[in-house]
């Protein structure tokens, strides 16, 4: 699913930006 794909994407995203 294209919302799945996105998901993951933000949420890796998002350890990107924490780190």
């Amino acid at each position: 699913m294209v919302i799945e794909h996105k998901l993951v994407n933000v949420y890796l995203d998002r350890i990107e930006a924490f780190r």
